[in-house]
């Protein structure tokens, strides 16, 4: 009966050996394995970030090329101030079509005076509303008004 305890004892020794044997190789493996990740994680990011510093090299340098283009045209030929005045005007352009149009109820602009006043001197000079609705950009019922009052 000794030998059986003993022989008991010895297995689950064993057991226990192999047991811990067996987690160790696991965590070397796992550890290795975490390691292999991490290293082509970083060779990664590396290489992202090579290819993101050309791009971003590439952009600057074509902006110094636009840069230098603008200034050799501003310098030689006086462009500079006709640039800006189509910068301006775009930029007017740009408001003018976003902005909503304003309401009936307010009075009229300067800009809404200078519309119907080009469009009383198309009704005097015979022109039908709906030529002047296409020129003027106002309504029908507008146009149609300002030819009976303006017109023959």
């Amino acid at each position: 009966m000794d030998n059986l305890f003993f022989l008991s004892i010895a297995v689950i020794v064993l057991a226990i050996l192999f047991s811990m044997i067996l987690a160790y190789r696991l965590y070397r493996d796992s550890q290795q394995n975490e390691a292999n990740l991490k290293a082509e994680v970083l060779k990664l990011l590396a290489e992202k970030a090579g290819s993101d510093r050309e791009e971003l090299q590439d952009i600057r340098e074509e902006m110094s090329a636009l840069r230098r283009e603008v200034r050799s045209l501003s310098s030689g030929n006086n462009l500079a101030p006709v640039m800006t005045a189509l910068i301006d005007k775009l930029d007017n352009t740009e408001k003018a079509v976003s902005q909503p149009a304003a309401s009936s109820s307010g009075s009229a602009t300067r800009d809404d005076h200078s519309v119907f006043n080009h469009a009383i001197r198309l009704a005097k000079d015979h022109y039908p509303a709906e030529k002047i609705v296409e020129v003027c950009g106002i309504d029908l019922s507008e146009a149609e008004l300002i030819v009976r009052m303006h017109g023959q």
